[in-house]
């Protein structure tokens, strides 16, 4: 190497002007070490650090895949926790409107209800149900306008009746005794 410049250290000296400097460096590369078999410390040390940077970023990605999971879970959960809890309260609200029109069967209005108007809410559930007992009447109880008759069309043959003339024959505690109905029945056919 030519001498070195003194008014810069480390620089080849200038060429006086109009001279081309003789040796110029044009291979830039580091020299090989002297033992090829013995690896660079520091690319040593970059090759370690880049392993483990890696091995944290192959680490970082399955937590961060566990904790999607984890989410995509409780979201699926929490979703399927919100349509139980609406139809819940749909059939509540159905069954409210099914009594209040005094429907005969709740659960049957409930499953022939119009489910896609109301969820789509073109119609409440009263409104639904209103047009369904128009469609269907028969979900309306039919109104009771007198009492049932609760007498006995056929009595038991095998009761014996007591007559006026068998009253006459009992003593008074005996016909004390006796039901009040029967006692009624017997003097009435006197």
């Amino acid at each position: 190497m030519p001498d070195e410049n003194p008014e810069a250290p480390g620089q080849v000296p200038a060429a006086p002007a109009g001279q081309v400097p003789t040796e110029v460096k044009t291979d830039l590369t580091p020299e090989a070490p002297a033992n090829p078999e013995v690896p660079d410390p520091k690319v040593t040390r970059a090759n370690q650090e880049a392993a483990a940077a890696r091995v944290k970023a192959k680490d970082l990605e399955n937590r961060l895949n566990a904790l999607e999971t984890e989410h995509a879970a409780k979201l699926q959960e929490a979703n399927d926790a919100a349509l139980a809890a609406k139809k819940e309260a749909q059939d509540a609200k159905a069954e409210a409107a099914a009594v209040k029109l005094g429907l005969v069967d709740a659960d049957a209005a409930k499953k022939l209800l119009n489910w896609d108007a109301v969820n789509s809410s073109a119609k409440t559930i009263d409104e639904a149900m209103a047009e369904l007992v128009t469609e269907k009447p028969w979900l309306l109880a039919k109104p009771v306008t007198s009492a049932p008759n609760l007498a006995p069309t056929n009595p038991n043959s095998n009761t014996p009746r007591l007559t006026a003339a068998d009253l006459k024959t009992m003593t008074r505690d005996e016909i004390q005794a006796l039901p009040e109905t029967e006692l009624f029945e017997a003097l009435s056919r006197v």
